[in-house]
């Protein structure tokens, strides 16, 4: 692919309407999962991404994806997949992927690393940057199905004049456990247990779930202690209950409103691809925690420091590369701030000077005259809170009881935040994103897709977030 120049890059990238997504995250996961899959959607609908750009700074990666491949891929599904049956098809083909790439990478051991050479070193990275891409691989779709599932249950229900407000959140609300629903379940019965049975489901827990403070920025993995402080932490143990009375009061609704098999089928497929979303995002976890530990003895052997060698492309990860010093420099540099656009098997980036002039170029204008604006009802509720601006893991730790959490979008990692939090408010995100789905878990008010909500707030602000209309107030600025 032909390099394009700092201009051109800022001309492709103004010429599309992207919808942005914001991760804590380094480019050698974010984009083995991500921009590698998307080549794979055609093997669901027919259709591809065409393309995909990223700012990154740090651990902090802005994804953009253009609104049109959204289109394309959302209306390519329902052309292709006509029933819940054909769905559920995609979804084990999906699975089976992974599980098969799973078993191409094989079992390690942590301790046996040390023992590799670093040829070995790197071919096994290279079969888990397989596994990482697999997590996703055509699952990719979901994100083109929420976008036009999400208008297509708009749209029905505006045509219906006994419909409310309140409807639109009800179809589009989760029937089954989330993961951290499941998680917190887990906890819960630990809590209630002692003795042996306290152990059996402590280890369970780790079993299960010991990747759960992993993210896009590096994988993590439980020891029993860290399980224990977990339990401390619950203040009411979860249930079933609530979804079960969700799945109730759509099935009523739903005959009060007279929905037809087409419209049924909406609601279903936002159900299905929520549950979806949320396996996808356990593969990817589980695969990270095995990830790390690979990515940190291969940057201690090659004198690098981790963070800087999770600045690679997938594609670059090879002996050749990594044998290097100013391959290993470049990584060090882009680690400070890179723009990426990648095209199919091609990428480019952008380092140093170029990654500032991008930025600049394309960094929201200053909005600190406005006074109140809108979103997206995902929960509905009203609180009053002091802002919490949450961009980084480390950003999650000074989120106090009661106060309002402002994000570009949440992520599993928000989780400890999120649970100590009045109320969310997000940048991006649909009726099926993370902070929707888990704010009708915790019923907790939640504007999604404010678009400005951390560019016209601070940290301190006092804000009304008014989540029965869709509007957040700046009461007192700091």
């Amino acid at each position: 692919m032909k390099k394009l120049s700092v201009q051109q890059i800022i001309g492709v990238v103004k010429k599309s309407q992207w919808f942005i997504q914001g991760f804590n995250a380094f480019p050698l996961y974010l984009h083995s999962a991500a921009s590698m899959t998307g080549w794979m959607v055609h093997q669901a609908v027919g259709v591809n991404y065409s393309h995909f750009f990223y700012v990154a700074h740090e651990s902090r990666m802005d994804m953009y994806y253009d609104e049109r491949d959204l289109v394309a891929i959302g209306e390519a599904y329902y052309k292709k997949i006509h029933n819940i049956q054909e769905l559920n098809t995609l979804r084990r083909k999906h699975r089976d992927a992974y599980l098969a790439a799973r078993k191409k990478t094989g079992d390690f051991s942590i301790k046996g690393l040390g023992g590799c050479s670093l040829n070995e070193l790197i071919a096994l990275a290279q079969r888990l940057i397989n596994e990482l891409t697999m997590t996703v691989s055509f699952a990719h779709v979901i994100e083109g199905i929420a976008w036009i599932s999400e208008r297509r249950l708009h749209d029905f229900l505006a045509q219906r004049t006994n419909a409310n407000k309140k409807d639109e959140q009800l179809f589009s609300s989760p029937v089954d456990p989330s993961f951290i629903l499941r998680a917190q379940m887990l906890l819960g019965a630990i809590k209630k247990s002692a003795g042996a049975a306290r152990t059996r489901k402590i280890e369970q827990f780790i079993l299960e779930f010991g990747w759960l403070d992993s993210s896009f920025v590096g994988g993590k993995t439980f020891d029993a202690r860290r399980v224990r402080e977990m339990v401390r932490g619950i203040k009411h143990v979860s249930s079933l209950e609530g979804l079960k009375r969700t799945k109730q009061l759509k099935l009523a609704r739903a005959r009060q409103l007279e929905l037809t098999p087409e419209e049924t089928f909406v609601v279903r497929t936002i159900e299905l691809c929520t549950l979806w979303q949320d396996n996808r995002k356990e593969f990817i976890l589980s695969t990270i925690a095995r990830f790390e530990p690979v990515v940190v003895e291969l940057a201690r052997r090659l004198h690098i420091s981790a963070d800087a060698l999770k600045c690679i492309c997938p594609a670059e990860l090879t002996e050749m590369n990594l044998s290097r010093k100013k391959f290993l420099a470049v990584l060090e540099k882009r680690f400070h701030g890179c723009g990426y656009y990648v095209v199919r098997d091609h990428f480019l980036t952008y380092p140093g000077k170029a990654y500032r002039d991008i930025e600049q170029k394309l960094t929201s204008t200053n909005e600190s005259k406005v006074g109140e604006f809108h979103g997206t009802i995902a929960n509905q509720g009203k609180v009053t809170g002091i802002v919490k601006i949450c961009q980084t893991i480390e950003d999650i730790a000074k989120v106090k009881e009661g106060e309002v959490l402002v994000a570009f979008m949440t992520r599993p990692e928000f989780l400890p935040a999120m649970q100590k939090a009045a109320a969310f408010v997000t940048n991006e995100g649909g009726i099926t994103s993370h902070a929707a789905i888990v704010a009708r878990e915790m019923n907790k008010p939640c504007i999604i897709g404010t678009k400005i909500a951390t560019d016209v707030l601070h940290d301190g602000d006092v804000v009304e977030v008014n989540a029965n209309h869709g509007v957040v107030t700046i009461i007192q600025r700091v």
